[in-house]
C-alpha cells in the first residue's frame, strides 16, 4: 500500500484511512475480477439498493424497527432456545407487525427526497422515509419507508412532502438487478 495516499479532512492528517486513486482502483480490482467499467459514487450505490428495496445499517436496520416488520425475519432463529427479545419476537410472528418496509415511487420534480421527509395520507401524515433517492434505472425517485400494515402497497392518495410541496407516491416493485 505504499503508492496510497493517507487522507486529510480540512488539512487534519487522519490514520484511520487512505485515499485509493482511479489506478489503485484498477490495479487492485483486476486480480479480484472486479470489471471497474465506470467510476461510482456512494449516491449512486444508495440509489441502487433502494432500488432493490434493500434497506441499509441506521437507516432501515435499527433498534427502532423488528426484523418482522423490515421482513427479514428469516435472519432470526426463533427456534434458539433463549435470546434477549425472544418472547417479543414469538408475539409479533402471531401477531403481525403494525409497520412493514415498504419501497415507494415518489414523483418529484427537480430536487428529489434523500430521507427523513414526512408521508402524507389525507393530510395525515402516516410516516417518515428512511431513505430515498433518484432511481437511475428507474428513471423517478424511489424511497423506503416502515408504512402502517392497513396501508395497502397500491394505496391511492399518499404524498411525501419535501421543499414545502407535496408530491405523490404510491407502492412500487422491489426490482431485481439480476
Amino acid at each position: 500500500m505504499s503508492d496510497c495516499r493517507h487522507w486529510a479532512v480540512n488539512g487534519t492528517p487522519h490514520d484511520f484511512g487512505v485515499e485509493l486513486l482511479p489506478s489503485d482502483l484498477e490495479r487492485i480490482a483486476d486480480p479480484l475480477g472486479v470489471v471497474m467499467e465506470r467510476h461510482f459514487g456512494l449516491r449512486a450505490l444508495t440509489s441502487l439498493h433502494i432500488e432493490k428495496g434493500h434497506g441499509s445499517w441506521g437507516r432501515e436496520y435499527t433498534q427502532d424497527f423488528t426484523a418482522v416488520e423490515a421482513g427479514q425475519q428469516h435472519l432470526v432463529r426463533a427456534d434458539k432456545p433463549t435470546f434477549i427479545g425472544r418472547e417479543a419476537l414469538l408475539a409479533q410472528l402471531v401477531a403481525g407487525p403494525s409497520r412493514s418496509l415498504r419501497m415507494l415511487a415518489i414523483e418529484s420534480s427537480g430536487a428529489d427526497p434523500i430521507g427523513g421527509e414526512p408521508i402524507m395520507q389525507a393530510g395525515r401524515s402516516m410516516a417518515r422515509l428512511t431513505s430515498a433517492a433518484f432511481g437511475h434505472t428507474v428513471g423517478y425517485s424511489v424511497g423506503l419507508a416502515y408504512l402502517p400494515v392497513e396501508i395497502d402497497a397500491q394505496a391511492e392518495g399518499l404524498e411525501v412532502e419535501f421543499l414545502d410541496s407535496r408530491w405523490g407516491a404510491c407502492g412500487a416493485a422491489v426490482r431485481s438487478h439480476g
